[in-house]
């Protein structure tokens, strides 16, 4: 499982290739609350500025396990946790494309 450490007020993400026509799981556990998102490549921009993107949000989790479905193939995603605690937090997590 990667692993990845935020700090306060911080926020990583990853970037993924498109499903396809697949659904995309992941699990995730944290060692505080974090914000989830899956955002689109291409509105990556909006998300950082608050405006409306396509993806899927996930707020104040822990643990995570979702699946998400694809009826039609996209670019390029992002997977992003956001910290807003004011300690540091450690984030476990896995992606799976299934059928």
């Amino acid at each position: 499982m990667p692993l990845v450490t935020i700090g306060p007020g911080k926020f990583r993400k990853t970037e993924f290739p498109p499903p396809g026509r697949r659904k995309i799981e992941i699990e995730m556990e944290a060692t505080g609350a974090v914000d989830v998102f899956l955002v689109d490549v291409r509105d990556y921009d909006k998300w950082r500025s608050g405006r409306s993107y396509t993806g899927a949000s996930f707020l104040r989790r822990r643990t995570l396990n979702a699946r998400i479905e694809s009826d039609k193939p996209q670019d390029d995603w992002y997977l992003i946790f956001e910290n807003h605690s004011p300690e540091e937090v450690t984030v476990h997590y896995e992606v799976y494309t299934v059928p």
